[in-house]
């Protein structure tokens, strides 16, 4: 575009590249995905869109100054490429839990997100079909059996198995959220790599202590993903784990 409208092509190049790299490192190193199951790029919810944007447009001026061209002109490419990509991005990644809530023809919640949760089987099967991401969850963490009872905290997972505190679910808001949460705890459990579990081979890699926190900063991670990071204390939890795991980098 910039050489059709009388600029140099190499310098806008240069311009739209450096400020892409620049915006990816802002966010984290990742700007349009990953290697986690579902494709959520590790860039979280705590990234700051206008630092982003104004990094992205500096340096694509910076990028157009050094291979000869114009800052300005360089500065606009990289204000597109911060702006319409990366900030883009985020936007998705940012969307609350509530929009997940499908509705019908007639606009209406397919399950009411602030209703009673119906803790069953049919209920289960129907929240996972009304809250978008949460059913292929669901199947990609190996269609773990749901068990409630009231003895447990408000969650917790085991190999193939979550188990729920039916009275400390408040909504099927909190119900989603803390699904999303423990299926990814369940997904965690499922063979990976070299044939063991992702957990197992935490454990084998960070000794017990660095897996457990490992596996619940994980969890916390991607329930913030999904736009649950309110429930359970999500932000908080997940950056008391990240604390305790802050030697550990991991790809998500």
């Amino acid at each position: 575009m910039s050489y059709i409208q009388g600029g140099k092509f190499w310098s806008s190049f240069a311009a739209g590249c450096i400020s892409s790299i620049a915006s990816s490192a802002w966010q984290g190193g990742d700007s349009t995905g990953g290697v986690h199951h579902r494709g959520i790029s590790g860039a979280t919810v705590l990234n700051n869109g206008a630092g982003t944007i104004f990094f992205g447009t500096i340096s694509g001026g910076a990028g157009a100054a050094l291979t000869g061209g114009n800052f300005w002109q360089g500065a606009v490419t990289g204000l597109i490429v911060s702006g319409l990509n990366h900030v883009a991005h985020m936007g998705e990644q940012r969307r609350s839990l509530l929009s997940r809530f499908k509705k019908d023809s007639n606009g209406k919640y397919i399950v009411d997100p602030f209703g009673k949760p119906d803790f069953s089987d049919a209920g289960v099967a129907k929240i996972n079909g009304a809250v978008e991401g949460l059913g292929e969850d669901y199947a990609l963490s190996g269609k773990p059996k749901v068990y409630f009872d009231e003895t447990v905290d408000v969650a917790y997972t085991d190999p193939g198995e979550v188990h729920l505190n039916v009275n400390k679910i408040r909504n099927n808001l909190h119900y989603a959220a803390t699904l999303f949460h423990e299926y990814r705890h369940a997904w965690q459990f499922l063979p990976g790599l070299n044939g063991l579990s992702r957990y197992n081979n935490w454990t084998k890699k960070y000794g017990g202590f660095g897996a457990n926190n490992l596996k619940e900063r994980d969890a916390y991670w991607y329930q913030i993903q999904m736009g649950a990071g309110d429930y359970n204390e999500g932000y908080y939890r997940y950056n008391s784990f990240q604390k305790l795991t802050n030697y550990i980098k991991i790809p998500y």
